[in-house]
């Protein structure tokens, strides 16, 4: 089907710390398929995760090799309105003043600019939160849900930790909202915060919460997604280095964050937020929502070792096994990392979501794979998903240098 984009900005009063009261712009990218007479919309909001934006997770524009690499495209060549999002501090929506200041960096991360002289941070604390990501999320489901012709619901879709978003989103903050929910490679720490810290922003320990921003830099990019590329069992073309595909994503990154383009070697700024809210706790408290007034598909990759890392006891079976509602699928994908997104297995995550999102125009039906509404599954490397369960204990392990949540 034809679709058009479009690029906006939706106004939003921050309640951030280091703006608060401040009108913000969060950036949108809308696409808008030419749906035929008495069709009704159906609007997906997909939301990126900690390091990378949105138009880089979802609306990647390259098509060498095997295919084409925008989710975003995929699923508006199929007739849904697709909206892809920045939150404040990320891509090209509002970042606060603080993040132009390179002293307010990561200590541990200041040498990538030298010859820089490494400073104290001048705003010494986190930026963002979950209260402030659940405010812009709302303001912009609101705005989507207030278009000519939208329906009461949209479609939420998470990317990494934008599960501390959307998940309780959908679970406790506004579910009368939310029609479904996919998660892909959730981060979801099982022993994780309930509740907010007092007070916030939260500025200890000064190693972790000290400063209001993080940077990637290629080298490290690489290296965290070599990790899992090269990890055992290894699937030739899992990553379609042929083509450059490392080159291509950052060039992408730098695309998004022009002032980090000329700090040091050229680096992508994200923000650091402490999230609360998403663990097991809250999600099997939930006996109304997840899995039952909002369905929920999870998709996670074989070797993802950054939403399943052992030593800060993240783990994506636990989010199933944490869901109480009877209508969840979960798919692990053979042959892919946390990084699918830009793997050959890719093919994949748009498949699958293809038909989960198409199975809400039949009532009788509505949100399935293949007409399953609960269970867990394989996605081989070759050949077609089989049912397994691989629920029952926790067998991942975390190899040597996890994979930045993006």
């Amino acid at each position: 089907m034809h679709f058009t984009s479009q690029d906006l900005v939706v106004n939003h009063r921050s309640n951030l710390d280091a703006n608060n009261g401040a009108t913000v712009e969060l950036f949108v990218r809308w696409f808008k398929p030419d749906l035929p007479p008495g069709r009704p919309h159906q609007p997906v909001l997909m939301v990126h995760g900690r390091s990378s934006p949105g138009l880089v997770s979802f609306d990647l524009r390259y098509d060498a090799g095997e295919g084409r690499y925008s989710w975003a495209r995929e699923l508006a060549e199929d007739g849904f309105d697709v909206f892809v999002m920045d939150l404040q501090g990320m891509g090209r929506s509002t970042r606060p003043v603080q993040m132009n200041d390179p002293c307010n960096i990561n200590p541990l991360q200041q040498h990538i600019l030298l010859p820089r002289e490494p400073c104290a941070a001048r705003y010494p604390k986190q930026l963002t939160n979950s209260a402030s990501d659940w405010a812009e999320l709302g303001t912009v489901v609101n705005w989507i849900l207030g278009q000519p012709g939208m329906p009461a619901k949209i479609d939420l879709i998470g990317y990494s930790a934008g599960a501390y978003a959307v998940g309780p989103y959908a679970m406790t903050v506004d579910p009368a909202k939310v029609a479904s929910l996919l998660l892909l490679a959730p981060i979801f720490a099982v022993e994780g915060p309930s509740t907010p810290p007092t007070p916030l922003p939260v500025s200890t320990p000064c190693s972790v919460y000290g400063f209001p921003m993080h940077i990637l830099h290629r080298a490290g990019f690489k290296k965290s997604w070599d990790s899992e590329v090269n990890a055992e069992p290894c699937y030739p073309g899992q990553r379609d280095d042929a083509h450059d595909i490392v080159d291509v994503v950052w060039e992408a990154l730098l695309d998004n964050d022009q002032l980090g383009r000329t700090w040091g070697p050229g680096v992508s700024r994200f923000r650091n937020g402490y999230w609360w809210g998403w663990n097991r706790e809250r999600v099997t408290a939930d006996r109304t929502n997840l899995g039952e007034e909002v369905p929920v598909l999870i998709v996670y990759g074989e070797k993802d070792m950054t939403a399943n890392y052992t030593p800060l006891n993240f783990s994506v079976p636990e989010l199933y096994r944490s869901i109480q509602g009877r209508r969840k699928l979960m798919y692990r994908v053979n042959g892919a990392g946390h990084l699918v997104v830009w793997e050959r297995q890719r093919r994949w995550l748009h498949t699958l979501s293809r038909k989960w999102l198409r199975s809400a125009r039949h009532p009788n039906r509505p949100y399935n794979v293949d007409g399953n509404t609960t269970g867990t599954f394989v996605v081989p490397w070759e050949g077609d998903p089989v049912e397994m369960d691989y629920t029952s204990g926790r067998t991942e392990q975390p190899v040597a240098v996890p994979v930045e949540p993006m």
